[in-house]
């Protein structure tokens, strides 16, 4: 069963760009993992400095694969570095009604 993973992110002034060139990273890196199928990152209307990525994954294990995987740590700790709070991950299953 599919997942939705959405991470929300809040960026330091003036680091929008770094931020973004970054955000690319994560998703080459993540197209080639086992389990991942799409991703979208939106930008909030009210807050500039505030991101949401919404990836879709095949399961839970294949999420915590990557979210643990060496590549993903590496560029994480370079957001951390930008970033006015650490980043929260929330999960998400489908109800099928």
């Amino acid at each position: 069963m599919g997942i939705k993973v959405i991470i929300e992110r809040q960026v330091k002034k003036g680091k929008e760009g770094e931020l973004l060139n970054l955000l690319r990273e994560l998703r080459a890196s993540a197209l080639y993992r086992r389990g991942y199928i799409s991703g979208e990152t939106l930008h909030s209307h009210d807050d500039l400095s505030r991101y949401i990525v919404i990836s879709n994954w095949q399961s839970l294990e294949n999420w915590e694969e990557w979210r643990d995987h060496p590549d993903r740590t590496q560029i994480s700790q370079k957001l951390d570095q930008i970033l006015t709070m650490p980043e929260k991950h929330s999960v998400f299953h489908f109800v099928y009604l």
